[in-house]
């Protein structure tokens, strides 16, 4: 997510402190839910034969050589196929009679135009839609390619595809030469083809709040054909009584769509009454999504649902910063490492959750704290599921990540996604004995507040024998989720007055090389490292 859903410098936990205080309880509604059709864009992705579509604009690729693109050139005489882009759709509901416009970038090559006839054909499930060009439309250098197509009213289903196909015939070249064509482009942020509807996209579900406390939580269903992604892939939250909630909210994937929970600390002047939600979905530039609830609260006993802790697995991708400082020396044999990795948000409470959760045998089959399951008997039954990290169970999870180097592999790259081997320098097997400690920082309960990984550890290196070493490379995994939403690396080692680092040789990364007398540093300080980029030092 975007800064507008980091957390804040506030732990969770500190309003959960609050909870002795005079409690007060929620009387029930309605769930109040919505939206019907919306205006909205659908991103044309991916290869023309299989190619998908997307409503959220963070998706297109930030560089235009990454565009995916169909060349037709004057040998081609029967009608040709540019490409097909289709969803699954995840919500039902009806849709009435409008226009749907597409439009994609095209580039005439080696000619000075080009006469096309174009058709576009929609599928909506089982209903078909069609609409072409315009009438022989003489298309010259560079441009847009546009085609109307009305779409009459009717129901979408759960499951119903939607299917984009475009097809081009009777091509008439003007001065074409030898490499003549014409090509159509997408998929970038640069070449955004697109089609803009007028359809149901989303269901807004607000749930019942409930009260712990002096805390409120508000927890809001995105039901969608893409999944957490409704969630992950836009921008949004919540405003009580006009105020903004900053506070990180907790995700958890649902049956159909995803849930996400705001917590609202109520002022110490509350007195209760009608309480109004203001929630704002974003999904992509243009498209605000809105919706409101009146929650009548009075005081009481405490009601509704042990909202502050998800039943579920929470999401990962929900926005997290990452920390990471390497410290290493080096005696001419031996390299003394040290590596701190501190991160918040998502992250944090994936792994808080995780935690209190080990031998629980309702994980799904893909979760990694399934790894952990060996573990359930170390840990006593009262540390289990009670809503906060204990002692035994972070000794379980250290004597995992200890226990052999595929363990700490695994934990890093498949939990974490980060390439373990990019941080220490080494394949965590040739590492000699290493201490891993976890500091869970102010709050051992769920929150986004940030967690600490201490590795201490150091493996031999004979610089006449070995090959250079490597102090820090790209250690974020290349993946299609986004973890990591802001990063800051600080690396440096230090050599002995006897031994030389020798030369230093750095692939897109800045780095300062200091020689004295008596010692030796090669330092990288990136506050703002990109996640995606690809660097080595």
């Amino acid at each position: 997510m975007p800064s507008e859903q980091r957390p804040s410098a506030l732990a969770l936990v500190t309003l959960l402190l609050a909870m002795s205080m005079s409690p007060f309880a929620v009387v029930a509604q309605d769930d109040v839910t919505c939206c019907n059709s919306t205006d909205f864009d659908l991103y044309l992705m991916g290869e023309a034969d299989d190619g998908t579509l997307t409503p959220f604009d963070e998706d297109l690729e930030s560089d235009e050589s990454d565009s995916q693109s169909t060349l037709v050139t004057p040998s081609i005489l029967s009608e040709i196929k540019i490409g097909t882009w289709g969803v699954v759709w995840g919500t039902e509901g009806g849709y009435e009679n409008s226009t749907w416009e597409f439009s994609i970038p095209y580039e005439v090559e080696g000619a000075v135009g080009v006469t096309i006839n174009s058709t576009l054909e929609i599928r909506i499930g089982g209903s078909y839609y069609d609409g072409d060009g315009g009438i022989d439309p003489y298309l010259t250098g560079s441009g847009v390619l546009q085609i109307n197509v009305d779409v009459g009213s009717g129901n979408v289903n759960d499951g119903d595809l939607i299917e984009l196909t475009l097809t081009v015939r009777s091509l008439l070249f003007s001065q074409p030469g030898d490499d003549a064509g014409i090509r159509f482009l997408w998929g970038s942020e640069a070449n955004d083809a697109r089609i803009s509807v007028r359809f149901p996209l989303v269901d807004i579900e607000m749930k019942d709040a409930s009260v712990l406390g002096r805390l409120v939580y508000f927890p809001i269903v995105l039901r969608s054909g893409f999944d957490d992604r409704m969630w992950t892939g836009s921008t949004g939250g919540i405003s009580v009584q006009s105020a903004e909630v900053s506070q990180m909210p907790i995700a958890t994937t649902v049956e159909g769509g995803v849930e996400v929970t705001f917590v609202w600390e109520a002022p110490d002047d509350s007195v209760g009454g009608s309480i109004r939600v203001d929630f704002q979905l974003k999904p992509q530039n243009g498209l605000q999504i809105d919706t409101t609830r009146t929650h009548e609260i009075v005081f009481g006993e405490d009601t509704g649902d042990s909202g502050w802790y998800p039943a579920n697995e929470p999401l990962r991708t929900g926005g997290s910063t990452l920390d990471l400082e390497i410290d290493a020396k080096w005696n001419g044999y031996v390299v003394d490492r040290e590596a701190m990795i501190k991160f918040d948000g998502s992250m944090s409470q994936w792994m808080r959750w995780g935690l209190d959760n080990i031998g629980n045998q309702s994980l799904s089959s893909n979760s990694w704290w399934r790894n952990l399951n060996s573990y359930s008997d170390s840990v006593p039954s009262a540390d289990k599921h009670n809503g906060r990290v204990d002692d035994s169970e972070l000794l379980a999870l250290q004597g995992h990540l200890t226990g052999s180097a595929t363990n700490l592999r695994s934990f890093m790259s498949n939990g974490l996604s980060l390439e373990i081997e990019a941080i220490l320098g080494v394949n965590p097997i040739e590492l000699g004995p290493t201490e891993i400690t976890i500091d869970m920082g102010g709050t051992r309960a769920f929150s986004a507040d940030a967690v600490t990984i201490f590795i201490d550890t150091s493996y031999n290196y004979d610089s006449m024998e070995a090959e250079r070493q490597v102090l820090v490379e790209t250690f974020v995994r290349s993946s299609t989720e986004e973890y990591w939403t802001e990063i800051e690396l600080t690396a440096e080692i230090r050599s002995t007055l006897l031994e030389d680092l020798g030369a230093v040789a750095a692939d897109d990364i800045e780095y300062k090389h200091r020689r004295w007398v008596v010692l030796e540093v090669l330092t990288v300080d990136e506050p703002e490292l990109d996640p995606e980029l690809d660097f080595r030092v």
